[in-house]
């Protein structure tokens, strides 16, 4: 978290509180082992690395479960239904439509966000993407969610990097977006869809290529601070993405809708906005409005249609024989040597099948 003089000391003082005594405060509060998670890497022997731990980590005191509970989600009613323009220093043109969800964190096993977010970037005919590349307002397009390690709520974003021209249509870009979530909507949650998504996540961890030893702790070290991880799943998580929840995808969509909702539109330079207001920290310029209320209408409207948008064709070409192929003759010995190709001035080629 950045922070500078005045965002610490300066604004302590203003609270009436010392920034010393406050740290003070927290650290004997909050540095405790019942909210800490600990991986150790190493190359030693492990009873070597369970001694070190031990010796090294024992002395951190308990002091309960102390971890501030978020109950209501922070982007309240206030916040949706806005739109924020905002200046950016590199030549881009960028919008991001966000939504207040949940905290789904407990949902791997299904994974709901996940399925939506799989549609929503799909690329083909009848895609979101298609529609607007059609018609030349959008260069990239990325939905997520973001829950982050805090508990209680999320965030569901669609990041689309934009034409100049895009952006100025960027109302009618709502419409697509909210008319495609219309179509899944109605038509249902498909089965098949997790199913790919289940089967391409279970050969991606069955065939993973072996990563660096301290990125895989890293990466395991924010998978343990997921309270909802079974232990056998404490590596395999991504990949245990086996139940299709009907009911869940759908409470998941009914998040997706536009009373739930805010933009944030990036550019150099916006035509008719006047970016005078300036964030006290980094000094970057925006402007927030309301939407009208004739444009939100017009979204929560299910006469508002696009031609063409259509789920993603079945994919005809997912593996299923991973056996490595063999050309070897029925009982000869295996090729021990590679053979050499071609070999000139230019080119040493080799080849070895697998076998």
């Amino acid at each position: 978290m950045p922070g500078n003089i005045d965002s610490l000391q300066q604004s302590a003082k203003d609270h009436g509180l010392d920034l010393h005594e406050e740290l003070l405060k927290f650290y004997n509060k909050h540095y405790s082992s019942d909210i800490m998670k600990l991986v150790v890497c190493g190359n030693h022997a492990l009873d070597q690395l369970v001694e070190w731990t031990v010796s090294k980590f024992s002395g951190i005191k308990s002091k309960g479960d102390n971890v501030q509970r978020i109950v209501d989600h922070p982007v309240t009613a206030e916040f949706l239904g806005k739109v924020v323009y905002y200046e950016t220093v590199d030549e881009t043109h960028d919008m991001r439509i966000t939504f207040p969800v949940p905290d789904v964190k407990a949902m791997y096993r299904s994974d709901p966000f996940n399925y939506i977010s799989h549609l929503i970037n799909h690329e083909g005919q009848g895609s979101i993407m298609s529609h607007l590349k059609q018609k030349g307002w959008a260069t990239s397009l990325g939905a997520y969610t973001n829950v982050g390690q805090d508990k209680g709520f999320g965030e569901f974003s669609v990041s689309i990097g934009t034409t100049p021209e895009g952006l100025e249509h960027y109302e009618d870009i709502l419409k697509v977006v909210f008319a495609y979530v219309r179509m899944l909507v109605s038509s249902g949650p498909q089965e098949w869809v997790h199913s790919e998504l289940s089967f391409q996540a279970k050969n991606g961890f069955d065939y993973k290529k072996k990563s660096g030893a301290v990125s895989q702790a890293l990466s395991y070290m924010y998978l343990i601070f997921n309270e909802y991880v079974a232990p056998e799943h404490s590596l395999s998580k991504d990949s245990a993405y086996e139940e299709f929840d009907f009911d869940a995808i759908l409470h998941c969509l009914s998040f997706i809708n536009p009373d739930n909702f805010r933009v944030f539109i990036g550019a150099t330079k916006h035509k008719s906005i006047d970016c005078s207001e300036v964030e006290p920290y980094f000094g970057a310029a925006y402007h927030v409005a309301s939407f009208s209320a004739d444009l939100l209408s017009e979204l929560a409207s299910n006469n508002t249609h696009v031609d063409g948008l259509a789920l993603p064709e079945k994919n005809d070409f997912m593996p299923t024989d991973f056996t490595i192929k063999n050309t070897n003759i029925l009982g000869a010995a295996p090729v021990l040597r590679p053979t050499l190709l071609r070999l000139d001035d230019n080119l040493e080629l080799w080849f070895k099948q697998d076998d």
